[in-house]
């Protein structure tokens, strides 16, 4: 398999598809909603398919990401990050905002957007040894 089929299914479709389907997952089932596309089936199939296609425009935006290496150690540290930020928000809406009648307001997304910000800072100040070659 040539790097850029690797990119394109292990970074693109795996790395970002799984990923998002995930999160995507965990945030319709915190907020009481039902799963997006109306399956996780689809859901899953559809984020997939959206990473391998980000992963092909990324090979053709700039073909140097081609040589990029993300230990699988820190892909599952920035999913960490990640899952946490997850579950304080979950905390947060179910213990907070909804009891307070807030989950349908700006709080509740500007406190779950705010706590991915701080997440990401996290992961490229700690986590993230990636670099272009």
């Amino acid at each position: 398999m040539s790097s850029k089929n690797n990119w394109m299914l292990i970074y693109g479709g795996l790395g970002w598809g799984l990923s998002m389907a995930l999160f995507f997952s965990i945030l319709r089932w915190i907020e009481y909603k039902p799963p997006a596309f109306g399956s996780h089936y689809l859901l899953f199939l559809i984020c997939i398919i959206c990473g391998i296609a980000w992963g092909i425009f990324m090979i053709k935006l700039d073909h140097k990401k081609q040589e990029l290496n993300i230990s699988f150690a820190s892909f599952l540290k920035s999913m960490l990050v990640l899952f946490l930020s997850l579950c304080i928000y979950g905390l947060c809406f179910r213990y907070i905002l909804i009891p307070a009648q807030l989950q349908s307001t700006m709080i509740s997304t500007l406190i779950l957007v705010a706590l991915i910000c701080i997440a990401l800072i996290i992961d490229k100040k700690l986590v993230s040894n990636r670099h272009l070659s």
